[in-house]
């Protein structure tokens, strides 16, 4: 093979990459309008972007629930202001000493949190808590309105601790 040939084949391989990129960045751009239209439509209401599975909102199956799929595959609930009680089961990766760490609530857990009609939240795990978090990130998270810590054990993960947070954003 001469160089120009492998010029071509390079050429070839990035320019099909690049078109290949092309649909996916088109699907991104459109779920992403479509979520910001959803919390613009719902402006009124607390948006909870809940990160877990199994879902339940007071009660009731998240398929019998208004919601979306958010842009990081979250579930997205409006939510009318006041008490409202969350059931997930969560799920948490980790790279911890070169080996990804995995743990999942073995069975839903339930929070009663109080929202704010347009205020927007997130609930999640996490393996650290609100104030690590906030020290971590040099204060850069939101406000922690709801924790629940959960003793756990991981083999080899040197986590004891995670916690059930729900920050609204700031």
């Amino acid at each position: 093979m001469n160089t120009t040939t492998i010029l071509i084949i390079i050429a070839a391989f990035f320019g099909g990459s690049f078109l290949l990129m092309i649909p996916f960045a088109i699907f991104y751009s459109k779920k992403k309008k479509r979520v910001e239209r959803y919390k613009a439509d719902n402006a009124d209401k607390a948006i909870l972007h809940i990160y877990g599975g199994s879902v339940m909102v007071d009660g009731r199956q998240i398929s019998d629930v208004e919601h979306i799929k958010g842009n990081e595959l979250e579930c997205l609930v409006p939510l009318s202001g006041g008490k409202h009680i969350i059931e997930a089961k969560y799920e948490i990766t980790d790279l911890h000493l070169g080996k990804n760490v995995t743990f999942k609530t073995p069975k839903a857990i339930s929070s009663e949190i109080e929202f704010v009609a347009g205020c927007e939240y997130t609930i999640s795990i996490y393996f650290y808590s609100p104030k690590e978090r906030r020290a971590y990130y040099k204060g850069d998270v939101g406000e922690d309105v709801y924790t629940q810590e959960l003793g756990i054990s991981v083999a080899a993960s040197g986590y004891d601790k995670a916690y059930i947070i729900c920050y609204k954003e700031s």
